[in-house]
């Protein structure tokens, strides 16, 4: 047997992959996609998400034995980055967005090829 860490997922997030609501979710969808005349072209998925500079999630630590967990400390200060990626469901998409905290871009931040890929921005709040 194989012992793999568990991640957090929200009690909805589960209960909504059941087959009769993703059904009801899918037919309503239908149904205003129709009543509106909306093109498969206009439709796009955005995702953002924030990634902590310098922490490690699940981190392995040697703890007491019997000890169901112990505890890590987890850094006073860190900086958040934000990364938005947007893609049509006819497979096009814009080029993802960077967001980190501070004035200009430092292009030392990243690899050269990357730079062309993406949008790379700051916002002064973080």
């Amino acid at each position: 047997m194989k012992h793999v860490l568990g991640k957090p997922i929200d009690t909805k997030r589960i209960r909504g992959t059941q087959p009769e609501l993703m059904r009801q979710f899918f037919d309503q969808f239908d149904t205003v996609h129709a009543h509106y005349g909306i093109q498969e072209e206009d439709i796009w998925n955005v995702h953002e998400d924030g990634i902590a500079l310098g922490v490690c999630v699940n981190p392995c630590v040697i703890g007491k034995a019997g000890k169901n967990c112990t505890y890590v400390q987890s850094p006073e200060s860190h900086e958040w980055v934000s990364i938005i990626e947007t893609i049509s469901a006819t497979g096009k998409h814009i080029r993802p967005v960077v967001i980190s905290k501070g004035q200009n871009v430092q292009t030392s931040w990243f690899e050269e090829d990357n730079l062309l890929n993406s949008v790379i921005a700051t916002s002064g709040k973080g």
